[in-house]
């Protein structure tokens, strides 16, 4: 009388199985003859694809399934792209220009920071300030901190500032909007760790504090330890 029973079981798990969709396969969305950089942020991927014919890289912007590449100049080394947001909380990317492309770059080869308004394409060169998180080891230790600085005068303020321990805490997730900048503060070991959460600086107030837990930042992108002259 269990025989029956059983047969009917196993065909009703066989029929969910069927029914059950498979995993999405891996999708390709370029192939690159040679190797770049990848970031994502505000619903975009931005990448660099080497134009053989051109002899420098394209950049190339992914929103809303399609691959697009913006009409700007190329550039002789991958784009070091930064996906984020402008001073008015609009989705962006943040890539450097330099006069010079060598490894072994002097003073005078100066790098400019561009934006390109991923909304309507335009590219303009940064002339106003820029947020940065740095990362340096000191005598006690591993230490990371978030900056603002002019590229007008080349100072730079110091906003944040924390020691690497063992929970390996990090900044991350740097934008501007609505006259504020807004960051994340985390750690790897110890997601809920005291501290962690979202936190703002305000630009004209100096103002620092803690957002609530349903406050988040306007953007989300990575910021890599460089120094750009204007």
């Amino acid at each position: 009388m269990t025989k029956p029973r059983r047969i009917i079981v196993l065909a009703l798990l066989c029929t969910l199985a069927i029914a059950t969709p498979a995993a999405a396969a891996p999708a390709t969305i370029d192939t690159l003859p040679r190797a770049s950089g990848l970031d994502a942020g505000h619903g975009a991927v931005v990448w660099s694809r080497h134009d053989d014919a051109a002899k420098a890289y394209r950049l190339v912007v992914r929103r809303n399934g399609v691959n697009t590449v913006p009409p700007i100049d190329p550039s002789p080394d991958a784009f070091d792209a930064d996906v984020g947001s402008n001073s008015r909380g609009e989705p962006a990317v943040v890539y450097s220009r330099c006069a010079s492309y060598k490894d072994d770059r002097g003073p005078r080869d100066k790098c400019d920071l561009y934006i390109l308004s991923l909304n309507t394409g335009a590219e303009r060169e940064i002339r106003n300030r820029l947020a940065e998180i740095v990362g340096y080891s000191a005598g006690s230790g591993d230490s990371t901190e978030i900056r603002l600085v002019s590229l007008r005068s080349t100072s730079a303020h110091r906003i944040a500032f924390q020691n690497i321990g063992e929970n390996n805490q990090l900044y991350t997730g740097l934008s501007f909007s609505s006259r504020k900048l807004a960051w994340l503060r985390g750690c790897f070991e110890n997601p809920g760790s005291a501290g962690s959460g979202a936190y703002r600086f305000g630009l004209s107030t100096r103002r620092y504090e803690r957002a609530s837990h349903s406050s988040t930042p306007a953007g989300q992108g990575r910021a890599t330890r460089r120094t750009h002259r204007s």
